[in-house]
C-alpha cells in the first residue's frame, strides 16, 4: 500500500544531496583515544550502518560529526563543507540531524512543540506546518497525542517523536544513535519499518548505530564496522556480513 507521508521537497527548499567524508578521525577523551584513524564516505542518499560492540566508540563518531566533540586530528566533510568548523547548531543548519542514544526529547514540552523546534533552523511556517503533517502520517501515534506532554509518552512513542523531530529539519543526513534501544521487540519491529520508509521516500543519507545487528543488515546497504576506536570493516552488508569481527561479536562464531 502507498505510503500517506508526502514529500514536498519545493515548498521546504530541501538541500542537495552531498557526500559525507570522513577521513583520519581522531578522537581523545583526555587521554583514552575513542576513535582512532577512521576513515569512510557516505554517499548522497545512501543507508549506513556503523556497527561494534560497546565501547567502540560508535556514539563518539556521531556526536564529532555533529560538533559536540572536537576531532584531535582528521577531517570530516560535508560536500565541500568542513564540519569541526561549525559549532553544533551550524551543523544542524546544514542540514545535520542527529538523534541521540535514550532519545533526549523534552519532556515538559507537548508533542507538537517538540516537532516544531526540530525546524526551528531555515524552515517558514508553511513548509514547518506541511512537515508536521508527514510526521503525523508517519507515526499516527504521535497524532493521536499531538498536545499531550513528552514525558508522560511510552518509551516506543518518545522513540518516534525523537526521530519526528529529526525529520523536521527536512535533513540531508540523517544520524540515528541506538533507535531500538530499551523497546519492546513489536516497537523495535515498527521502528525498522519506519526508518525503511524514510530511506526509500527522503532524499536524504541516513548513518545509523545500532547493537541489533542482524535486524540493521535487513536494511542498511553498506556498513562500517568499529573495534575500539578503528575501523575493523567496511562494504556492502554481504561483504561486512562475512568479517570475523562481526561473526564473533555479534553471533558468537
Amino acid at each position: 500500500m502507498k505510503s500517506p507521508w508526502r514529500i514536498r521537497a519545493d515548498s521546504r527548499r530541501a538541500p542537495e544531496p552531498a557526500s559525507l567524508r570522513v577521513q583520519g578521525l581522531c578522537v581523545d577523551y583526555g587521554s583514552i583515544r575513542a576513535l582512532a584513524d577512521v576513515s569512510f564516505e557516505l554517499h548522497p542518499g545512501e543507508f549506513m550502518g556503523v556497527l561494534g560492540a560497546n565501547g567502540a566508540g560508535k556514539s563518539t563518531l556521531l556526536k564529532a560529526i555533529s560538533g559536540l566533540v572536537p576531532p584531535t586530528a582528521g577531517t570530516i566533510k560535508l560536500g565541500e563543507l568542513s564540519l569541526p568548523d561549525l559549532a553544533p547548531h551550524d551543523v544542524a543548519a546544514a542540514g545535520i540531524a542527529h538523534v541521540p542514544e535514550r532519545r533526549r526529547v523534552f519532556p515538559s514540552l507537548s508533542v507538537v512543540d517538540n516537532l516544531t523546534l526540530g525546524g526551528y533552523t531555515t524552515l517558514p511556517d508553511v513548509a514547518r506546518r506541511e512537515l508536521l503533517d508527514d510526521v503525523f502520517s508517519l507515526f499516527p501515534k504521535l497524532a493521536q497525542r499531538r498536545t499531550q506532554l513528552a514525558g508522560s509518552l511510552s518509551g516506543g512513542e518518545q522513540q518516534m517523536l525523537a526521530v519526528g523531530r529529526a525529520l523536521m529539519l527536512r535533513p540531508r543526513l540523517l544520524m540515528l544513535d541506538e533507535p531500538s534501544l530499551g523497546l519492546a521487540p513489536v516497537v523495535v519491529e515498527e521502528m525498522f519499518d519506519r526508518l525503511d520508509q524514510i530511506h526509500r521516500q527522503l532524499d536524504a543519507s541516513i548513518l545509523l548505530i545500532e547493537q541489533n545487528a542482524t535486524r540493521a543488515l535487513e536494511v542498511i546497504e553498506r556498513a562500517v564496522v568499529l573495534t575500539t576506536g578503528q575501523v575493523s570493516a567496511t562494504g556492502t552488508r554481504e561483504e561486512v556480513m562475512g568479517s570475523e569481527y562481526l561473526r564473533q561479536a555479534y553471533f558468537g562464531r
